[in-house]
């Protein structure tokens, strides 16, 4: 997963964390921090095909039937 730490700070993230569910050992939760949704939408036009065959060497570790969920969050200016 370091592979993919620096993947993602190449693309400019601003952070990357890798959480690991305590109440469901065999899972992994990808967080990666992004300036904004804009710089977010970005970083699609930065992969390479290195970044592509991390991406399906990640999916292959995957177990379910259905493809991984992915979620995305915003931070509310306070």
């Amino acid at each position: 997963m370091q592979l993919s730490r620096r993947s993602r700070l190449r693309q400019g993230a601003l952070a990357w964390s890798l959480l690991h569910s305590m109440s469901q050992p065999e899972r992994f939760v990808e967080q990666i921090t992004d300036e904004s949704w804009t710089e977010h939408l970005r970083r699609f036009e930065r992969v390479t095909t290195a970044d592509v065959a991390l991406r399906d060497r990640k999916l292959s570790f995957h177990k379910g039937k259905e493809p991984p969920v992915v979620q995305r969050y915003f931070t509310d200016a306070l």
